[in-house]
């Protein structure tokens, strides 16, 4: 579209927000229609997690969007408030902290946990003083990772026990790569395997930019009885190189 309208809180975020968000470097991306699939803030409305966003949806000044249908989304998985957050530049823990607690009470719950930031968001959520769980992506970077579909289960299992406090994500994201023994097929394996018992609720992608990658790893899944769910890839106004890949994951039905 030519423009965005955005409506503005009566109460919008404190500035101590604004302050934390630029000293962590946390990045927030409003997720307008046309731009659904290219980061994956996503929410299953049957988390086990949905008592305690609750909670948070009353206290948020976001709150009328929280459970709002989207046309563009699939039957699995439901963006709260078009919003999210990483913890890809999460360094020190006290900027961290102030920015996931002001986030999660602003109904900001989905966050997409990047490899090796388990530790700090276990602790995050641990110190939430309201109680608040987020919604997880958890990231599986299959790259020279040689044990196909025992590998995915083993670093799930291994990213859950880093994060200690959940022990079930929304998420389990993989990056697939040349390099993985098994190919797409064993992702999708490790992916049906971590659902089944009880690891995450849906599957998901990373830095798939290509038609033939996205079309092959959903095929696999299927194969599971499984559906691919969603797609993160890098997208902005400064950086539009993959923006045809947001047509072509709305076509396959793809967040």
């Amino acid at each position: 579209p030519s423009s965005i309208t955005l409506s503005i809180p009566k109460n919008p975020l404190p500035t101590r927000l604004c302050r934390t968000t630029m000293k962590t470097t946390l990045f927030l991306l409003l997720l307008c229609p046309t731009l659904s699939c290219a980061f994956v803030p996503l929410i299953s409305q049957s988390s086990s997690t949905s008592t305690a966003l609750q909670q948070a949806a009353r206290k948020s000044s976001f709150a009328p969007d929280y459970y709002k249908d989207y046309n563009d989304e699939n039957d699995a998985l439901h963006i709260p408030n078009r919003l999210a957050f990483t913890t890809s530049k999460w360094k020190d823990m006290e900027d961290a902290q102030d920015a996931f607690d002001i986030l999660l009470e602003g109904g900001i719950p989905f966050v997409s946990c990047t490899p090796g930031k388990e530790d700090m968001l276990g602790t995050a959520i641990s110190n939430e003083p309201d109680g608040l769980e987020p919604m997880i992506a958890m990231t599986y970077n299959a790259r020279f990772q040689f044990g196909g579909e025992a590998s995915v289960l083993k670093s799930m299992e291994a990213s859950l026990e880093k994060l200690e406090s959940m022990d079930e994500v929304e998420v389990l994201q993989a990056r697939p790569s040349r390099f993985s023994s098994g190919g797409m097929g064993a992702i999708a394996a490790g992916i049906r395997s971590a659902i089944d018992d009880g690891y995450c609720v849906s599957g998901g992608a990373v830095d798939i930019t290509g038609k033939g990658k996205l079309a092959a790893l959903r095929k696999q899944l299927e194969r599971q009885d499984e559906s691919l769910t969603t797609n993160q890839f890098e997208f902005s106004l400064i950086n539009r190189k993959h923006e045809k890949m947001i047509k072509t994951c709305k076509d396959m039905g793809v967040i």
